[in-house]
């Protein structure tokens, strides 16, 4: 059997180059964040039905997903901004908020963003510790945690 045929393409692949984070945390003003340290991590459990093979090993005969789970780790240096997501005048926590994420690539089409998330609701919270050393710039983990499905635009055209 041959090797699939793969029409590779590179305008198709990503280098992130910002991207720009809108946090509204509830009850509160919208707090706008860059990074260029940013990672998404879904995750999935499923329900499986299991039956002894012809082989005698024991596999699933039925897979049907349970949970989905969606959160994203941004790195930010700007950590003056970080009370404002948490009251004002805390370093830490957590807030029910809604995010809105502009993923950009240096190949982008002026007024596109590679990838765009709309808004969704959402937990916010700091995920580690601050580094504060005196030989490096400060940098603060916000880790978002999605309460509802992300939806995802490629290509987006960002408003005028």
């Amino acid at each position: 059997m041959p090797l699939p045929t793969v029409n590779f393409d590179p305008s198709k692949t990503l280098l992130p180059q910002k991207t720009f984070i809108k946090i509204t945390p509830e009850g509160g003003t919208a707090v706008s964040l860059i990074t260029n340290d940013f990672t998404y991590d879904p995750s999935f459990e499923s329900a499986k039905r299991e039956v002894v093979g012809s082989d005698g090993l024991i596999r699933p005969d039925r897979i049907e997903p349970t949970k989905h789970m969606e959160s994203f780790k941004a790195v930010i240096e700007d950590i003056k901004s970080v009370p404002a997501i948490f009251g004002g005048n805390s370093m830490s926590g957590i807030k029910r908020a809604t995010a809105e994420v502009w993923i950009t690539d240096p190949q982008d089409a002026a007024g596109k963003a590679c990838f765009h998330i709309a808004p969704f609701k959402c937990l916010v919270s700091t995920d580690g510790s601050v580094s504060m050393k005196g030989t490096e710039f400060s940098k603060a983990s916000i880790k978002i945690e999605a309460t509802e499905k992300t939806l995802w635009d490629v290509d987006y055209t960002l408003p005028v």
